[in-house]
């Protein structure tokens, strides 16, 4: 029964999570969560207080999920640097081959709810403290390395990227040019490396006989 009990659950909180991404939070209703789970309006308030207690638990569910991703394309990254291209490179390629539909749900609840529901826009806001975080690890271990600029405000630096990747999605989404996206991940990838050194080389001598 507890198993069956998790499934209905975790149906309901993926198509919420779905549904308020493409639709919107307002937008979205409980009989809307009730047709694309398959199940009735009784078995979302048993697992759930309402609306919000069930956006609550698909932010977290995609809180999850996006940071699995996240470290799944930079499990086969080098170093620090090669890590950090790569996720961004991964993110872009995500969104661009969904044509950038629905967006980011973090960003979409910030930008819907920001003034409205402060409570689930601090919770959306989990992903984007998170994120800059691990972009600032990584630039700390290139500076360590020596690899990239120890003059560079990395707080500033990981906002930019965040930024850039945020706007461009959301003006790709507004035109329907889904170029615009990728483009910004280009230009993330210039900056990058602007600021990077090459690595050293291990020196080594040889012996005479």
């Amino acid at each position: 029964m507890a198993g069956k009990n998790n499934i209905s659950r975790d149906k309901l909180v993926k198509s919420a999570r779905d549904l308020f991404r493409h639709q919107g939070f307002h937008k979205t209703t409980i009989d809307d969560i009730s047709e694309a789970s398959g199940l009735n309006r009784g078995s979302i308030y048993f697992y759930f207080r309402g609306k919000e207690d069930l956006a609550q638990a698909a932010l977290d569910h995609a809180l999850e999920r996006e940071f699995i991703l996240i470290e799944s394309l930079m499990s086969q990254g080098k170093d620090p640097l090669d890590k950090l291209h790569r996720m961004i490179d991964g993110i872009v390629r995500f969104n661009a081959d969904r044509g950038c539909k629905g967006g980011c749900l973090f960003g979409n609840f910030a930008l819907e709810l920001g003034d409205t529901n402060p409570e689930l826009a601090r919770s959306a806001n989990r992903f984007f403290v998170q994120w800059k975080a691990l972009i600032i690890s990584l630039l700390e271990q290139a500076q360590d390395a020596g690899r990239f600029n120890r003059d560079v405000d990395l707080d500033a630096f990981a906002h930019t990227i965040m930024s850039l990747i945020e706007g461009a999605l959301l003006i790709s989404r507004a035109s329907g040019d889904v170029d615009t996206f990728v483009k910004a991940g280009h230009s993330i990838r210039d900056m990058v490396r602007a600021h990077t050194k090459p690595a050293k080389k291990k020196s080594g001598c040889l012996k005479g006989r």
